[in-house]
């Protein structure tokens, strides 16, 4: 008895449901406002892709910025090589 009564209940409800969202030639009723869609999926796509942009471009500098610092390293190296060289020469 208890399962033909919640079947009954279900088949209610969609029924309800199903009226509910039937419209004029087709269309659909919006019984949501205008404002109150939801978020707008362009605008989040363009803001993920401006970021995935942005984050490769700060991962180009610190790559650049690696690379000139190994070269002032190993610049500055051989400089106080050379000096030392110098001095011991001297």
């Amino acid at each position: 008895m208890k399962k033909n009564t919640l079947s009954a209940i279900l088949m209610t409800l969609f029924l309800f449901i199903s009226c509910n969202n039937s419209g004029k030639d087709g269309s659909t009723i919006n019984s949501v406002d205008e404002s109150v869609k939801g978020p707008n999926l362009t605008e989040i796509s363009k803001k993920i892709t401006d970021s995935n942009a942005f984050v490769l471009a700060v991962k180009e500098i610190e790559a650049l910025l690696s690379s000139i610092d190994e070269l002032a390293t190993k610049a500055i190296g051989k400089k106080i090589q050379n000096s030392d060289d110098l001095a011991v020469e001297a």
